[in-house]
């Protein structure tokens, strides 16, 4: 009897320091997918994913400037899936008034008042079937959600497979969020290069000089200087694919990279290709 005991006991131990062993390079590598992503964006983790005594994994989170903005990256509990698990990536958004929802399920609750979240309809019926839209300001989401807007919220939304998505802005904030927490390097790079790009489109709304149609066209618009020469540029534009400032083709191809501080990005846009 005795030597059945402790038999089951070295089985037990055994099991449990597989299970530990696998839980740890799990967090090892999702530590190493953050580290990975903060040298790619210049950014800070801002704690390790590990076992914490009595309150089970604590996650990793990054921060980093983007262009103008602030942008931070974690994995949270949240009560806006039915998994209660996220990933999002929120930004600064300069318009503190503001508030948008663009989501695949409808808002558990509506707010009424002078500056209630209403029901915003869309030209677009794929789009109108696809995602539930209300805002404080029906009039400026309706400009907002250009096909440009639409096309890169469609790309969030397949992303991972699961076809959910949430983006908010609210106190000058904007927030993208994805059910589940995406662990693994590849996946969550795409996630945060989704939602900047998200982000830029955004920006480019009111912005003169280029109005994205997707990601492979682009129509040329007056008053657009190139950031090297400081010149016009009449014709042969390209765009950096990561901050989407417009170049001069030749200056792009002299100075190698894209001249906005701390972008550092090596591709370019043009109409039709993405090129190196």
């Amino acid at each position: 009897m005795q030597q059945l005991i402790v038999f089951i006991f070295i089985i037990f131990a055994i099991v449990v320091f597989v299970v530990a062993a696998a839980v740890l390079r799990r967090i090892s590598r999702w530590n190493r997918t953050f580290d990975r992503l903060g040298k790619r964006y210049s950014g800070k983790s801002r704690g390790k994913g590990g076992i914490v005594y009595g309150f089970g994994l604590s996650k990793p989170s990054l921060t980093c400037d983007y262009g103008r903005t602030f942008c931070s990256l974690r994995n949270r509990k949240s009560f806006r899936h039915s998994t209660g698990r996220s990933t999002e990536l929120s930004m600064i958004w300069p318009n503190k008034k503001l508030k948008l929802e663009i989501a695949t399920t409808p808002p558990r609750n509506r707010h009424w008042g002078p500056n209630s979240m209403k029901q915003v309809e869309i030209d677009s019926p794929q789009f109108q079937a696809d995602f539930y839209v209300s805002s404080n300001q029906p009039q400026a989401a309706q400009r907002f959600l250009n096909n440009g807007v639409q096309w890169q919220i469609e790309q969030l939304r397949r992303h991972m497979g699961n076809n959910e998505v949430i983006i908010s802005i609210s106190r000058g904030g904007l927030l993208v969020s994805k059910p589940g927490y995406i662990k693994e390097h590849q996946p969550l790079e795409d996630f945060v290069r989704f939602s900047l790009e998200l982000f830029d489109q955004l920006m480019l709304v009111n912005a003169k000089g280029i109005s994205f149609v997707n990601e492979d066209e682009a129509s040329i618009v007056s008053d657009v200087k190139c950031p090297i020469c400081s010149e016009e540029i009449i014709q042969d534009m390209v765009v950096c694919t990561r901050c989407k400032t417009p170049h001069c083709r030749d200056c792009w191809q002299y100075n190698g990279q894209c001249a906005t501080f701390a972008c550092s990005e090596t591709r370019f846009l043009e109409a039709g290709a993405i090129n190196n």
